[in-house]
């Protein structure tokens, strides 16, 4: 069984306003094409109710370092009170979104994803050691470079939302 840590504690990004939202799922799926991870989609879930609709994604960006570790960051993006407007942005029509985005984070190291050294309590009591002497420096450079990809992520996110709102 793969052994996970959990690098980056929950971050959140909130927004109340003005955007598109595939713009924004633009801009996650040329940081992750960029970064080299490959998104997942687990759930979507959908309710049209009086005020708007409420969509809620969830998945995962996941890359891998080696045959031995992998990077996870785990995504819940919320919509709620979304409602489709037209705005006129250089005398173009332009639909829009308008209405609240919740977006959670979390970055989590995978090692022994494979499981390869579970197969034996020789091999676990091994790989115990080489995760507390050997590996330790890869660990913490891993975890530096899944903080450094979360906080990316999220000033990406940040930013996009931030444009929109002066593009209006």
């Amino acid at each position: 069984m793969a052994e996970t840590k959990v690098a980056v504690p929950l971050k959140t990004i909130s927004y109340k306003g003005v955007f598109s939202a595939k713009g924004l799922f633009e801009v996650i799926q040329s940081w992750c094409s960029d970064k080299g991870y490959y998104m997942f989609k687990k759930s979507q879930t959908e309710a049209l109710k009086k005020e708007g609709k409420n969509i809620e994604f969830t998945g995962e960006f996941m890359s891998t370092f080696t045959d031995y570790a992998k990077s996870i960051i785990w995504y819940k993006i919320n919509f709620s009170k979304l409602k489709d407007i037209t705005i006129t942005r250089d005398g173009k029509k332009v639909k829009l979104q308008e209405g609240e985005v919740d977006i959670k984070l979390i970055g989590k190291l995978v090692t022994d994803y494979e499981g390869r050294w579970e197969t034996k309590p020789l091999f676990y009591f091994l790989r115990i050691l080489f995760g507390k002497y050997l590996y330790a420096p890869y660990i913490s450079r891993w975890e530096k470079k899944i903080t450094q990809d979360v906080e990316t992520l999220k000033d990406y996110i940040e930013s996009y939302l931030n444009m929109e709102r002066f593009l209006k």
